[in-house]
């Protein structure tokens, strides 16, 4: 099961708050969101989630400059108490054949905690767009024992497959949410790999505009990129001595 472990002395009430987190997908556009996300709007650390279906990994925090940051895990909470936000930022993949009980486990935790509903955050490959797709909003929605998203237009049955692929952790949340009517709604994103930096900002935007994120009064946020990014941006430096 999911263990929520906190990191200050006092544990933070979820109650009625929404959980967004992502499902890893293409280009990674639901990480790269929340990373856009806890900078912008100053989300403070809380604590993590220790759970067995995901694979360790650690390393220095995101959003400050190197060597100055705390330690940062594979499942990492953040929390707005103003907002009524949580957020699950997953920085390593569940184990081969966890996915079921992965979803299953993160489940029970926001039952437990009270939250209102999840809110997933994945992408869908743009190759496989229907001509009718081609025009408007690349976002789409689907909800599972919620409102639907009426900002947003309701996936289509013909993409239903290509973005919910067969054993995924994004397929599972719908099919055990909807098996144990927990509130689900999912916002995918058509995209194609590569720099999908402009995605995240594309989604961070469309949110901000879906939950009132921000305090902005013109207009979307002046989002802000975490130093983590720094290599993307930039590109990876190698050492020309390196090849004589």
């Amino acid at each position: 099961m999911s263990c929520f472990i906190p990191s200050t002395s006092n544990t933070p009430n979820f109650e009625d708050c929404i959980l967004i987190l992502p499902a890893l997908s293409l280009g990674n556009v639901g990480q790269l969101t929340l990373d856009l996300l806890v900078p912008s709007l100053q989300i403070p650390h809380v604590g993590y989630i220790d759970d067995p279906c995901v694979l360790p990994c650690a390393g220095n925090d995101a959003y400050t400059k190197r060597g100055t940051g705390v330690l940062c895990s594979n499942l990492e909470i953040y929390h707005s108490e103003a907002k009524k936000l949580v957020l699950l930022q997953q920085r390593a993949p569940v184990a081969t054949g966890r996915n079921k009980h992965f979803v299953s486990n993160i489940i029970n935790w926001a039952r437990e905690s009270k939250f209102k509903y999840i809110l997933l955050l994945l992408s869908s490959d743009a190759a496989y767009r229907t001509p009718t797709q081609m025009d408007g909003s690349p976002f789409r929605a689907v909800s599972v024992a919620a409102d639907p998203v009426a900002e947003i237009p309701s996936l289509e049955s013909e993409s239903y497959s290509n973005t919910f692929k067969s054993g995924t952790v994004a397929e599972n949340f719908v099919a055990a949410c909807s098996a144990e009517q927990f509130p689900l709604r999912a916002v995918t994103m058509f995209c194609s790999e590569g720099d999908n930096i402009p995605d995240a900002i594309k989604m961070a935007t469309q949110l901000d505009s879906l939950l009132e994120l921000s305090d902005s009064k013109a207009g979307s946020p002046n989002w802000v990129l975490p130093s983590s990014w720094a290599a993307l941006l930039r590109g990876n430096y190698v050492d020309r001595f390196l090849f004589g």
